[in-house]
C-alpha cells in the first residue's frame, strides 16, 4: 500500500495542484499525480489540504474543469506546461519512465511502473535495441561529438524517421543526447522539431507529446547555464528509476545507464563503480549463458570498453582496458569470417558482422596507439598497427547501412594525425581514395551505405588474433608489455 504523502511533499506540489485545479477534474488530478509524478494523493487528503493547496473551502468544491468544459489529458495544450521548473523536470522525468515501463510485459495490473521490477534479463529486447535506436543513434552522433553537421532539414527529418519508428527508450535516449552536446543552438533545433514532430507520431505517443513540449518549454525558461545543470538531474535520476523500472539483471538497463551517465564519467573522468560492477556482472552472465553468441559477447564487450574508455584521460594506456579490446577484436574477426564463409548467411548479418568488427578495430586501435606511447621501445610498431586497425575501422564503417558522415570524418581526422605524424604515406593514400569514391556516391540510398565494399583497401590477410601477430625481433608482447 502507498504510503501516505508527508506535509513537505504535499507543500511542494502546491503549485502544480493549483494550476491542474483550473484545467482538471479531480478524478484526473490525482491521476497525473500518481502516473506522472509518483504523488499518492487520497481524497481525504486532498479534501484536508484543499485551502492551502487550492485557496478552496474545506469541502472540495466542483473543478472549473468540471463545470466550465473538460478537456481529455490526451489533447495537448501549451496552457498544461507548468512555469516552475522543478516541476517541468519531474514531468520530463516521469514521462520518460512512464513510456519505458511499456517496453517490459509481465507487469501485474494495476501495479505502478516503479512498484514492481523486473528480474529476466530481457535479452530479446536488447538484441533489437540498437536497430530500434539506429535514428536516435544517428541524431546523437551529430550533437555530441559534431553539431554543426546537423541541418535543419537533416535534423527535421532524422526526428521525423525518429518518431514514425517510435521506441519506448527513445525518450531516455534522446534526454542523454540533449545532456551531452554542448551547443545552445542545435540543442534549441531539436527541442523545436521533437515538439513540433511529436504532434504528427502516426501512433500518437501522449505521454512523449508532454515530454518534448515540457522540455522545449523548460529549455525556453531558463537560461543554458542552468538548463545544462537541471539536465544534469533529470539523467541522474533517471538513471535510478532505469534501475527500477526494468530491474539490475536487464541488459537493455546496462545501455541506457551507459547512456545516461556517460557526459559525468567523461567530464568527471571518473567511472561509476555501482554501474561499472553492475556491467562487469551482466557480462559474466552473458558469457556464462550466451557464450555461443559471439555477436552478444562482443556488442555488450564493446559498450564496457566505450564507458570506460570515457572515463579515462584520452590516451591514457589502461591494461585492462587492453585485454578486453583484444579479446573483442579477435571474436568479431571471427564471428565476421564465419559469417562471409557460411553460404546461407543473409546480406544483414553479414553487414551487421561487418559494423561489430569495424567498432571492434577502432576501440583496439586507440589501446594500441596508447600503449605504443607508453612503450618507446615498441612505439613505431605498435602506432603502424594502429594506423591499419583504424583504416580497417573506416572501410567497415562506410561499408555499412549505419555509415554516417559525421562518425566518418572524425575517424578519417584521426587517422590523418596519426599518419601525419609517423610519415605513412601510403595509408594517407587509402584514406584518400576511400574519400574520393564516398564524395562520388550521389545515389547513395537512405539507409545503403557511403560506398560500395572496399575489401581490396581493407583486408587483412588470414591469421591468428591481433595479439600474435605483433612482435619484435626481440620479444613478443606478454601481458600488454613488451617481453625482453
Amino acid at each position: 500500500m502507498p504510503v501516505p504523502p508527508t506535509a513537505e511533499e504535499w507543500e511542494s506540489y502546491r503549485p502544480l495542484i493549483a494550476e491542474l485545479y483550473t484545467r482538471r477534474t479531480l478524478k484526473d488530478i490525482r491521476a497525473q499525480l500518481k502516473d506522472v509524478h509518483g504523488f499518492h494523493a487520497t481524497d481525504d487528503g486532498l479534501e484536508t489540504r484543499s485551502t492551502t493547496c487550492i485557496g478552496t473551502p474545506q469541502s472540495f468544491p466542483p473543478t472549473p474543469a468540471t463545470t466550465l468544459g473538460y478537456r481529455s489529458p490526451n489533447v495537448y495544450d501549451p496552457g498544461d506546461a507548468s512555469g516552475d521548473p522543478e516541476v517541468l523536470c519531474k514531468e520530463i522525468v516521469n514521462f520518460a519512465i512512464s513510456i519505458l515501463s511499456n517496453l517490459v510485459p509481465g507487469r501485474p495490473p494495476g501495479t505502478g511502473f516503479e512498484d514492481w521490477t523486473p528480474t529476466d534479463d530481457h535479452l530479446a529486447i536488447y538484441r533489437t535495441l540498437q536497430d530500434k535506436l539506429k535514428y536516435e543513434s544517428q541524431i546523437r552522433g551529430c550533437f555530441v561529438n559534431n553539431p554543426l553537421s546537423a541541418s535543419i532539414p537533416d535534423l527535421r527529418r532524422d526526428v521525423k524517421l525518429l518518431l514514425d519508428n517510435f521506441h519506448e527508450a527513445v525518450p531516455i535516449g534522446i534526454l542523454s543526447t540533449i545532456n551531452q552536446s554542448l551547443d545552445h543552438h542545435a540543442i534549441q533545433q531539436l527541442a523545436s522539431c521533437l515538439a513540433t514532430s511529436s504532434l504528427e507520431m502516426p501512433r500518437p505517443n501522449y505521454d512523449f507529446i508532454r515530454l518534448a513540449h515540457s522540455l522545449r518549454h523548460l529549455l525556453a525558461m531558463t537560461t543554458f547555464e542552468s538548463f545544462q545543470g537541471l539536465m544534469d538531474r533529470i539523467c541522474e535520476e533517471l538513471e535510478g528509476k532505469v534501475r527500477k523500472v526494468l530491474g539490475q539483471r536487464s541488459f537493455v538497463t546496462v545501455f541506457l545507464v551507459f547512456l545516461l551517465n556517460s557526459k559525468k564519467a567523461k567530464s568527471k573522468q571518473q567511472l561509476d563503480n555501482q554501474i561499472l560492477s553492475m556491467a562487469m556482472g551482466r557480462m559474466s552472465h552473458v558469457k556464462a549463458c550466451y557464450g555461443h553468441d559471439a555477436l552478444l559477447v562482443v556488442q555488450f564487450s564493446q559498450f564496457i570498453i566505450g564507458y570506460r574508455n570515457l572515463a579515462k584521460p584520452e590516451g591514457q594506456f589502461d591494461k585492462d582496458v587492453l585485454d578486453m579490446a583484444e579479446e573483442c577484436y579477435n571474436r568479431s574477426e571471427q564471428h565476421l569470417r564465419e559469417q562471409e564463409e557460411t553460404r546461407a548467411a543473409s546480406y544483414a548479418a553479414i553487414t551487421d558482422a561487418k559494423s561489430h568488427h569495424g567498432k571492434s578495430c577502432s576501440l583496439l586501435a586507440d589501446c594500441r596507439y596508447s600503449q605504443g606511447n607508453e612503450y618507446a621501445a615498441h612505439r613505431a610498431e605498435l602506432h603502424d598497427w594502429s594506423r591499419r586497425l583504424l583504416l580497417m575501422a573506416i572501410g567497415c564503417h562506410v561499408d555499412g547501412p549505419m555509415g554516417t558522415l559525421p562518425h566518418y570524418e572524425r575517424q578519417k581526422q584521426k587517422l590523418e594525425s596519426w599518419c601525419h605524424e609517423a610519415g605513412d604515406t601510403a595509408r594517407l593514400r587509402q584514406l584518400k581514395d576511400i574519400e574520393e569514391l564516398i564524395r562520388g556516391n550521389e545515389e547513395r540510398p537512405r539507409d545503403g551505405p557511403l560506398l560500395p565494399r572496399l575489401q581490396a583497401l581493407v583486408s587483412e590477410p588470414p591469421g591468428q588474433g591481433l595479439g600474435s601477430q605483433i612482435g619484435t625481433e626481440k620479444g613478443q608482447l606478454v601481458d600488454g608489455k613488451p617481453d625482453r
